[in-house]
């Protein structure tokens, strides 16, 4: 993301930078899309996508499990509130949905115990 445009992409809170792939279902469609998650809060995030997303459409974002650790697919319904060059920022339809606060969490933990081995 551009110096710019990350001055027009200005959710609040702390972000969780990454680059992960991730499904995109949009509205009723059953087929999904692949997308790369940028970043991401409890409020919402940020996706590098190659189809184009009408602002207010609703979507959900899947992330795939480890299988060999036999967990399901899961997932989190948000709405697109804003379009830029290089994708699309979605706010979470519940503030802190369980998926994303798994992962953030995750992530938290691992910085963590590497900060208390340090």
């Amino acid at each position: 993301m551009s110096t710019a445009e990350h001055r027009l992409e200005q959710r609040t809170g702390h972000r969780l930078r990454m680059v992960q792939a991730v499904q995109i279902k949009v509205g009723a469609n059953p087929h999904s899309v692949e997308a790369e998650l940028i970043d991401m809060s409890f409020s919402g995030a940020f996706l590098r996508i190659d189809s184009a997303l009408n602002t207010s459409a609703r979507v959900e974002v899947l992330w795939r499990q480890h299988a060999a650790a036999g967990l399901p697919h899961s997932g989190a319904v948000a709405h697109v509130v804003r379009q830029l060059p290089s994708g699309v920022g979605i706010e979470w339809a519940d503030f802190a949905p369980p998926a994303v606060c798994a992962r953030l969490n995750r992530h938290w933990l691992r910085e963590t115990i590497a900060q208390l081995r340090a």
